[in-house]
């Protein structure tokens, strides 16, 4: 069940990423990061399919129980972090837009340490500045990759920036 929702998820943004516009002198400029990183979610997804299945026929019992994992089967943990990285997925791919990239990927890099239980706030927030900083330097100004801006720097005509 798991599974099949991941595939879907990572399907829709790969679907996403493909209808990202180009210029016709640049057919992969700016969706090439994300089409790579959607097919690869949508990759690594059939895997963990695969990898679910074979456990769950094999006659390991300790396979079907995910103990090895450190989760006891009735364990809502991995579900709710799962939920939560897609949703800040989302939340990441909306903020682009709105206060540009390098703020929303220091939200996000530290949204996503405070889900996965890192509880040092100064640590998390020098992490997701550098983090996100170096993320810039070598996505935006190293590779040219296209920095969508600041809608909110033009609320008015923010279709055209």
């Amino acid at each position: 069940m798991l599974n099949g929702a991941l595939v879907f998820v990572s399907a829709l943004l790969l679907m996403l990423a493909l209808q990202i516009e180009t210029t016709s002198d640049d057919l992969w400029g700016p969706k090439i990061a994300p089409v790579f990183l959607a097919g690869s979610m949508l990759a690594l997804c059939f895997v963990m399919a695969v990898v679910t299945f074979l456990q769950k026929n094999s006659k390991n019992p300790e396979a079907e129980t995910g103990s090895e994992a450190g989760f006891q089967s009735g364990d809502p943990a991995p579900v709710v972090k799962i939920v939560g990285v897609i949703l800040l997925g989302f939340f990441y791919l909306y903020a682009i837009s709105l206060i540009g990239y390098l703020a929303s990927t220091a939200i996000s890099l530290f949204l996503i340490l405070r889900l996965f239980e890192n509880t040092n706030l100064k640590k998390n927030a020098v992490i997701s500045v550098v983090g996100a900083t170096v993320f810039y330097l070598a996505f935006i100004q190293a590779l040219g990759i296209y920095d969508p801006g600041l809608k909110l720097a033009y609320p008015l005509d923010a279709h055209t920036h």
